[in-house]
């Protein structure tokens, strides 16, 4: 699993004025600069993941989901929606949405079809990650497959990932049941987590 490396020098005031000019574009940079500000006090941690948000809603072109209608999706009779976990083993291991499916970030447009086509006939396949970089980008993977004509809808990311879920202290689940634990994928992006204490690398 791809683990962000260690800030070096980003949080200075140049490179958080360098995130705000057109001319900065590399996503990572944008993404590992945020945090940075979030660990040096520049920025919450709640403002950072917002503006995380902000910039893959404006960067992608994939239909975004917010998790209070994920929740209600969850909790109706008879639900719309299919979750679909774009996180590693390890991760989904600690805590996941109920109902999810865990999917390799690796997962080709292929695989998934084969597997889960029909699933997607009557259900919207909603992806999500830690906070949805891996989620949207196979989403978009998933969505530039599917030809007007298909009867598969398109997928959708949840906005904010299971850190924003969990955040808002919705449910999470695991194998031995319910749990207010959640994997932070690593110490660097664990600074996004309202709740730090409340994170955990195994069940």
């Amino acid at each position: 699993m791809y683990h962000q490396p260690e800030p070096t020098g980003l949080n200075t005031l140049p490179l958080w004025r360098a995130l705000l000019a057109p001319t900065l574009t590399f996503p990572v940079l944008k993404f590992a600069t945020l945090i940075a500000l979030a660990l040096s006090g520049a920025v919450k941690a709640e403002t950072a993941l917002e503006k995380i948000e902000q910039a893959l809603i404006a960067n992608h072109h994939i239909q975004q989901i917010s998790n209070r209608v994920v929740l209600d999706d969850l909790t109706a009779g008879g639900s719309t929606l299919v979750l679909f976990d774009i996180r590693g083993a390890d991760e989904f291991a600690v805590s996941h949405l109920t109902g999810a499916i865990r999917l390799d970030p690796e997962t080709t447009a292929e695989a998934f079809f084969a597997a889960y086509a029909p699933l997607l006939i009557t259900k919207q396949a909603v992806f999500y990650c830690s906070v949805g970089r891996r989620s949207t980008a196979l989403a978009l993977t998933i969505a530039r497959q599917i030809r007007p004509l298909d009867a598969i809808k398109p997928p959708a990311n949840m906005i904010g990932g299971i850190f924003r879920w969990h955040n808002e202290s919705k449910p999470l689940v695991n194998a031995n049941g319910a749990t207010d634990k959640v994997h932070p994928y690593s110490w660097y992006w664990k600074r996004l987590l309202k709740y730090p204490a409340k994170a955990a690398s195994k069940p």
